[in-house]
């Protein structure tokens, strides 16, 4: 009513229930009993104005025999609200744990109010009963209360069905003694009982009576018929394997009416799970709430599986007080009897328990996942806390599997600890190709079921700047756009919209601090985001299933999958009060609790997409061939074998009939087709091989794709594989000179046909390759390299390892590279090639070590005590295993892109001198035997580094400017010198801000084939005719001009983070970058105006615009190099390392460092 609506519960500490029943029956032959389900957090029990005593948080049964009366009975209850508690443990992670304050989150009666009697004497107080599928077999675990005869007593067992109707019956004796409690088993042999699975909710209730010396009494208990185990990788239900695929249940309390209870379970269904893991936080801190006795009971009543939780350890553990045994024994006390009351719950498969406190640093570590015991070290710090933490998880689930001997403990990320190898696994941006491979040796040698408890799709962490625990990483820099660049290339800034380019503005606090980001639509739902969620879970969830995932996935977050609609926010009446209803009583509900994760309350985008077509009971999918399912192979050879397999999954707990059919197309034209009908078994994976001669009449490339529908049951799948068929090149017949002492690079140059001329150092007209790996080799070059190009030269470096580059100064890419994509399509190294044709090369690339075996050695650590770049696992598909960070002051050039913002570059050519010296850092020699995409771009570097025009570097570049001016190029490395006016000899002149030039010189210098470079500048008059005015909230280009100035600059570099003010070009020359850049023809000369004005960004101030300033200062710098200025680090290459390579704004601490790769779990 309405003196309710303004009620505020937390102003009381204590508040009186008070209630009239009716006792039907003569109470006087029958012990009563009150009994409360949840109390926060003391109740005092009244009957008839008599105290009857008290029960403590969080529950407990009084017995009110004497007070209690036929009829009308007054039930008072007073209920005190305390905390006990000041500080309470938040556990992010074995290594994440911190306090804060504790507060009672509810106060009263929070559960049911049970009354019931039982005849007069000894009674049942509990029964276990143990199904057993293996051994045919049922046993009950009977406990009695109050026996006073020593004797023997007779249990009958009636076995009822959902109807009452008796079943199966069955007799036996025990002995009992007189003492106030005890236990007494028995065990029957049951032949043919109906099972209780996934979707075959068959229930019994077991009505037992036990009586003689003195006892005559009755139980009713309901259970269900069934046996749950793991054995080795494998669980089991009813003597069929069962592979989970779970999500998270969290405790509403709106969860706790039985039409919500209800509805979750159907939403749990229908976006295809199969089990639930209900939150294993602390339930026995005072003053939580949770329903999970009823939630059990839907979830027996519909055929569900849940994960309950076991009392958490964590409290006592983090805190330190497990060396306390009286500690310990209340602990095993309460663990005891909350497992009691859960226990005879079918739906119930296993335990969960101390969620984040057990596990190591490196327990992600492939080589460790699914082994039983930890080997070799972890650290030092990792080392000593699990040698403390060893003896008490050991001891704590021990007691777990002493209550409850049938079902597995699953220590939610525990690692090594009880019967799963679970974790919380967050790969982050860990190559996708990797990720997709990191059970491959769990699926050969675990020793343990493997389960995900929290499933990284990655998580929105991920893409934020701080690696130091989730309470500081989403009050920092987002950096989603940046990060899926890697998969996505330009798209990525394609995507982006204005709304989170201008949240980024608009959540800014100052240094590296942000307005927290949690739950924000921005982030989350950020379209280049959600295709890297779609990307990411389609291929995980497809080749993690296919490897035999035993205990699957939970996908954090939802996998960033679904929003809530206003629709899912509207509440729903679920009809009147009715006396005896279970659970809470609201009148309203949320219809998105309703309809979970459907479309009728939620908008569904790409990530949730990928999880519901990828994680149903079955699967069907086109995988690559048979030595490497998770292979994407896709750039074959004319008249070569196309090698693919069908991979088809049976999760359903049934035999399923299968029929499929594939077509592959080959420019249109069906060239194969296949299909096949059986059966799968449950839990079933089978391989259906595709092999097909390709065509060998195809001139250049040919696009292709397979085509295949499939249906399991009643599940149609279908799937779709691109590929590409190049032609079959001829053998070159060209000469070129040679310096390759370790002779990777020869051997696939002989194999192409070129002819080889070692190099003995002298001047040659031909063009010089240094082969892979040469600067490591130990011998020294035949020849100066630096005068070799600087008089005209023209050279190659393939692939050196990455300690020489970063010996350089140059900074890598921690990764492999699976993806690079063209700064220019028309570029002739590679020209004809575009982006599916630089990914996922078919092979393993080898500069690196494809598997390091850290476990003896220990990784390199982070102060979070995990590996400082996480774990490498497999080479497969790379296509660059050294990325380079482009230079931002220096002449290189890159030919390609690739990795975090596209900012690195795997190919990259410097004019130095009168030559050109290209630096490739692509894995060809792993490849090029393989790969149609590889070899033609072999060929093509090859023909591109003998026959390119090489214009050569001017003499004399000139600055004409004051102080300002030469700062700036300065900072930017320019070698230059200083003039107050033009002349013929001058190659380049470059136009500061704060010039005196009149336009007439500056005329007749360009046109007689002059060239300018204008520095940016703040006035509306720039020169030459070209206009300025001020921009506000301008967000960069991604517009890039075609001009031969700008070569080598692509939308990473001219976009912006966010909206900054600044000057733009508005008329004037051929104007591009919209109005970053301008560019003038005067006769035979060129002049172009940038307003690419790093320094006008406040970058050190407005923290969010630093990539930025990188980027535009590159940006100056490559147009300058492009036009004919050197920098002082253009000779590093040659003559040892430079600091001069980057921007010096650098942060390399790990909390907040720019190092994109290093790794945190969350």
């Amino acid at each position: 009513g309405k003196e309710w609506e303004n009620f505020n519960s937390k102003q009381l500490s204590k508040a009186w229930y008070q209630r009239n029943i009716d006792i039907p029956g003569d109470v006087q032959n029958r012990r009563t009993f009150i009994d409360l389900a949840r109390v926060s957090t003391d109740a005092v029990i009244f009957v008839n104005g008599i105290n009857c005593g008290q029960i403590e948080w969080p529950y407990g049964t009084i017995e009110i025999t004497k007070v209690v009366k036929s009829g009308q009975n007054t039930i008072s209850i007073l209920v005190a609200a305390v905390s006990d508690e000041k500080d309470k443990a938040v556990i992010m992670s074995p290594t994440e744990i911190y306090t804060t304050k504790s507060n009672l989150q509810s106060r009263g009666l929070i559960g049911e109010v049970r009354i019931f009697s039982v005849p007069q004497g000894p009674l049942i107080s509990d029964i276990f009963v143990q199904t057993s599928t293996r051994n045919k077999q049922v046993k009950l675990d009977v406990e009695l209360k109050d026996v006073t005869q020593n004797g023997q007593v007779q249990l009958i067992a009636q076995m009822l069905d959902e109807k009452g109707k008796v079943e199966q019956k069955f007799t036996g004796t025990a002995s009992v003694k007189a003492q106030q409690t005890q236990s007494i088993q028995v065990q029957w042999n049951w032949q043919n009982p109906r099972l209780w699975d996934t979707g075959k909710p068959n229930l019994y209730t077991l009505q037992l009576e036990v009586k003689g010396s003195g006892i005559d009494t009755q139980y009713n208990q309901p259970f269900g018929f069934r046996e749950f185990w793991v054995e080795g990788r494998k669980f089991f239900l009813n003597g069929t394997e069962f592979r989970l695929r779970p999500n998270l249940h969290s405790d509403t309390w709106e969860g706790g009416t039985v039409e919500v209870s209800d509805k979750l379970i159907d939403g749990y269904v229908k976006a295809g799970f199969n089990i639930t893991e209900i939150w294993p936080w602390n339930h026995d801190e005072r003053g939580r709430w949770h329903f999970r006795e009823l939630f059990s009971e839907r979830a027996d009543l519909k055929g569900f599986p849940i994960m309950a939780p076991a009392l958490d350890i964590t409290p006592i553990a983090w805190s330190e007080q497990w060396n306390n045994r009286q500690i310990i024994d209340r602990w095993k006390g309460r663990m005891a009897a909350e497992m009691r009351r859960y226990r005879n719950h079918p739906s119930v498969l296993m335990w969960a328990t101390s969620p984040n406190y057990f596990g190591s640093g490196d327990d992600q570590n492939p080589r460790r996942i699914g082994r039983k015991k930890i080997e070799g070290t972890l650290g030092p710090v990792e080392d000593q806390r699990m040698r403390a933490k060893t003896p008490l998880g050991t001891e704590a689930f021990a007691a777990m599997k002493l209550v409850d001997p049938t079902r597995p403990v699953m220590v939610h990320q525990g690692g090594t600890f009880g019967d799963v190898y679970s974790l919380n696994s967050y790969l982050n941006v860990i190559p996708l190709q990797e990720r997709e491979e990191w059970i491959s040796e769990w699926s050969k040698t675990g020793e343990m079921p493997y389960m995900v408890v929290e499933f990284g799709t990655p998580l929105h962490a991920t893409m934020m700047r701080n690696r130091q625990g989730f309470d500081k990483v989403i009050v920092s820099e987002p950096l989603i756009t940046e990060f899926a660049a890697i998969y996505l290339g330009k798209q990525a800034y394609e995507l982006e919209t204005p709304g989170y380019k201008g949240k980024i503005r608009e959540q800014f606090v100052k240094g590296q601090e942000y307005k927290s980001w949690h739950n924000s639509k921005d982030l989350d739902f950020a379209p280049a985001f959600q295709k890297l969620q779609n990307l990411f879970s389609t291929n995980t969830w497809r080749t993690w299933r296919t490897f035999g995932m035993s205990g699957g996935m939970i996908p954090w977050h939802d996998g960033h999958g679904w929003e809530i609609l206003d629709a899912g926010r509207t509440k729903v009446d679920i009809g009147p009060f009715q006396p005896g209803r279970r659970g809470v009583y609201l009148k309203q509900v949320s219809n998105n609790l309703l309809n979970y994760l459907q479309p009728e309350a939620y908008k569904i985008y790409p990530g949730g997409e990928a999880i519901i077509n990828n994680n149903g009971p079955t699967l069907a999918w086109i995988a690559g061939a048979n030595q490497a399912f998770t292979a994407k192979d896709h750039s074959f050879f004319a008249g070569e074998k196309l090698a693919k397999q069908i991979v088809l999954i049976n999760d359903t707990r049934a035999q399923q009939d299968f029929a499929f059919n594939w077509r592959i197309l080959v420019g249109g034209q069906e060239v194969g087709t296949g299909e096949k009908k059986g059966s799968i078994e449950t839990a079933g994976t089978l391989f259906f091989p595709i092999d097909l001669k390709l065509p060998n009449t195809i001139s250049g490339k040919t696009d292709g794709e397979i085509r295949l529908t499939a249906r399991i049951g009643d599940r149609p799948h279908s799937d779709t594989f691109a590929f590409r068929v190049f032609s079959t090149s001829s053998k070159v017949k060209d000469a070129v000179t040679i310096f390759d002492p370790v002779g990777k690079t020869s051997a696939m140059l002989k194999q192409l046909g070129y002819q080889l001329v070692p190099w003995n150092g002298s001047q040659v007209s031909s063009l010089l390759i240094i082969g892979r790996e040469a600067f490591s080799s130990g011998q020294n070059l035949p020849g100066n390299l630096e005068t070799f190009v600087r008089n005209g030269g023209k050279a190659i470096v393939f692939p050196q390892r990455r300690d020489w580059l970063k010996n350089m100064g140059l900074r890598v890419a921690e990764h492999v590279s699976r993806r690079a994509y063209p700064v220019d399509n028309n570029h002739p190294a590679v020209s004809g090639l575009d982006d599916a044709d630089l990914r996922d090369w078919i092979g393993e690339s080898t500069l690196l070590e494809a598997y390091p075996d850290t476990i003896q050695t220990g990784a390199r650590l982070s102060p979070s005590n995990m590996p400082w770049y996480g774990w490498h696992w497999g080479n497969r598909g790379g296509v660059s295993s050294a990325s380079i960070e482009k230079p931002h002051r220096t002449s290189w050039r890159p030919i390609l892109e690739s990795e975090f913002d596209l900012a690195y570059s795997p190919l990259m050519e410097l004019d130095y001198g009168k030559g050109r010296l290209i630096l490739n850092e692509l894995d060809l020699e792993d490849h090029y035997t393989v790969d149609g995409g590889a070899a033609q771009l072999v060929q093509q570097l090859v023909s591109y580094g003998m026959n390119s025009a090489v214009m050569g570097k001017p003499d004399k570049v000139v600055l004409i400017g004051g102080e300002k001016d030469a700062k700036k190029l300065d900072s930017l490395g320019v070698i230059y010198q200083r003039a107050n006016g033009l002349s013929q000899d001058v190659g380049l002149a470059i136009v500061g801000a704060e010039a005196n030039l009149k336009d007439a010189e500056l005329r007749g210098y360009l046109n007689a084939g002059g060239k300018a470079f204008f520095l940016p500048r703040q006035v509306p008059v720039a020169g030459l005719g070209v206009g300025l005015q001020q921009a506000k909230d301008f967000g960069g280009s991604l517009a890039v001009p075609s001009w031969d100035e700008v070569k080598g600059l692509s939308g990473s570099d001219l976009r912006s983070r966010s909206f900054y003010d600044t000057w733009l070009i508005k008329s004037g020359g051929e104007i591009g970058a919209d109005g970053l850049l301008s560019r003038v023809q005067v006769g035979k000369g060129v002049a172009i105006f940038s307003q690419l004005d790093s320094d006008s960004l406040n970058a050190d101030a407005k923290t969010y615009l630093r990539f930025t300033r990188w980027r535009q200062t590159r940006a100056n710098a490559q147009i300058l190099a492009n036009l004919g200025a050197s920098f002082k680090a253009d000779g590093a290459v040659f003559n040892g390392s430079s600091q001069e390579f980057y921007h010096s704004d650098y942060k390399t601490d790990f909390e907040n460092g720019d190092d994109p790769y290093r790794y945190y779990r969350w």
